[in-house]
């Protein structure tokens, strides 16, 4: 499947096919030509003859170095809006018309997620499978944890988003939605339509961000007050009073931090001299920075507080300390 993808890659490359463009967010935007499965694959193009006849010369090449048969019969050709010539397309291709909206890999795929009549076949699935389940696993104690098991597996997502950069999905989301500064997290969601899922995601950030600390590389990615990577809270918070008359309130770890000879130092500045009553919360905040321990080089690394060694991912150690993404 890995040279299925390079062939198409090649070809969108080359401008013989377009797939469809997500994003054109400041000027930026991500072709998607295709998706590949285990055993099942989507392919993105226009509804152009010229575009048609690549792809189905593509799909020949594949099978003449692999050696592996596609099986055309059971492939459908889903036009998205009105297509003229489908019949031609059809011909061309070998395959059968399908429709959306559609079930793809038992999932809904072009309806309203909102739509009960597409998720009341799924739910009543669930249903039936875990019937005999939850009768002699479940406890009511259990149940009340559901919301809160749940939410911790939305957060999954805002953990994958920061670490997961050459993800494709990423790249999608952060193109659709834009960055906040750092990149470990989008923009607010806005926009009436086709937002829902991301949106409700997003909304855990501001208690999943309590609950990750940054391990320092070059510094860049990382705000030297606001961000916590370094004592038990973020410099802005355990040391409020210095925050509130620093000069740079948004720079980042990588403007502050100097070397000169190899010997690393710290060139914080104040809009005015340091106070008498600001000698004790200064001589603390100089331990605290200068006894930290950073790399000085390579990238910045998001990490998970309650097990720096497991990570978010590790949900089971995670589950007994996940009570952040409730809300009060």
């Amino acid at each position: 499947m890995e040279a299925l993808g390079r062939m198409l890659d090649k070809a969108v490359h080359e401008g013989r096919m377009s797939g469809f463009s997500v994003g054109n967010l400041e000027g930026r935007s991500k072709a998607v030509s295709h998706l590949l499965f285990a055993d099942d694959t989507l392919i993105f193009c226009e509804a152009d003859l010229d575009q048609i006849l690549i792809l189905r010369m593509i799909l020949i090449w594949f099978e003449a170095v692999s050696s592996l048969k596609i099986n055309l019969g059971k492939s459908e050709l889903v036009p998205v809006g009105v297509v003229n010539h489908i019949d031609l397309f059809l011909v061309v291709l070998g395959c059968k018309q399908g429709s959306l909206p559609m079930k793809y890999l038992g999932l809904p795929l072009g309806a309203k997620f909102k739509d009960k009549t597409i998720w009341n076949p799924i739910l009543e699935k669930m249903e039936r499978r875990l019937a005999g389940w939850k009768r002699l696993y479940l406890s009511k104690g259990g149940i009340r944890k559901i919301r809160l098991f749940n939410e911790a597996l939305l957060g999954k997502w805002l953990w994958r988003f920061g670490i997961e950069e050459d993800a494709l999905w990423r790249q999608v989301i952060e193109i659709k939605y834009g960055c906040m500064w750092g990149g470990w997290c989008t923009r607010a969601v806005i926009g009436p339509y086709g937002v829902g899922l991301w949106k409700n995601i997003h909304q855990g950030w501001p208690s999943f961000s309590h609950h990750i600390l940054y391990d320092i590389g070059d510094g860049s990615r990382v705000k030297f007050w606001q961000d916590w990577w370094c004592g038990e809270t973020s410099l802005a918070v355990r040391y409020s009073d210095l925050f509130r008359f620093c000069k740079n309130k948004d720079a980042s770890v990588a403007e502050l931090m100097m070397s000169t000879n190899g010997v690393r130092f710290w060139d914080v500045r104040f809009v005015r001299g340091v106070h008498a009553r600001d000698l004790e919360a200064m001589s603390d905040f100089l331990e605290t920075i200068y006894g930290s321990s950073i790399r000085g080089l390579g990238e910045d690394k998001m990490c998970w507080i309650p097990s720096k060694v497991k990570g978010f991912l590790n949900l089971v150690a995670a589950i007994p300390l996940l009570s952040f993404l409730t809300q009060p």
